[in-house]
C-alpha cells in the first residue's frame, strides 16, 4: 500500500533488521540467531521515497523501536536510523547512548524529506 503503513510476513527483512538492531542496542548480544534473543518482534512498512520500516522488538523484558530506510536506488542497503526504548505509561525513557530522544515519525519525515 503506497503511503500507509502495513504489517510485514518477510521474515528475511525482519531477521535483517533484528540484526542491525542487536549491534546498536547497549547489552545485546549481536551475531548468531537474532530471533533467539528476541521475544517478540513486528516490522511495519510504508512506500514512501522508498521503503521505511518501524519494527518493534521485545528484549530482556525491555520493548525497543527501530527506524529503518531502505532506498529503491543504489546500493538498496537496509539503513538503521535508530532505535529507543518504548515507553509504557507511569515509565521513564531511558535513553541510549546513539539516541539521546526518543525518534519519533516526524523527526524519521524531517530526515527523510529534506
Amino acid at each position: 500500500m503506497l503511503g500507509g503503513w502495513s504489517v510485514s510476513d518477510d521474515q528475511s527483512l525482519k531477521e535483517e533488521c533484528i540484526q542491525k538492531a542487536l549491534v546498536n542496542i547497549p547489552g545485546a548480544q549481536n551475531g548468531g540467531d537474532g530471533q533467539s534473543q528476541v521475544s517478540g518482534s513486528t516490522c511495519l512498512t510504508q512506500v514512501v521515497n522508498g521503503l521505511n520500516i518501524k519494527c518493534t522488538l521485545t528484549l530482556s523484558g525491555e520493548q525497543w523501536e527501530c527506524k529503518y530506510y531502505k532506498s529503491f536506488f543504489g546500493t538498496r542497503e537496509t539503513q538503521l536510523q535508530g532505535c529507543a526504548l518504548v515507553k509504557n505509561s507511569g515509565d521513564q525513557e531511558k535513553p541510549t547512548a546513539f539516541n539521546e530522544d526518543r525518534f519519533d515519525d516526524d523527526d524519521f519525515n524531517d530526515m527523510m524529506y529534506q
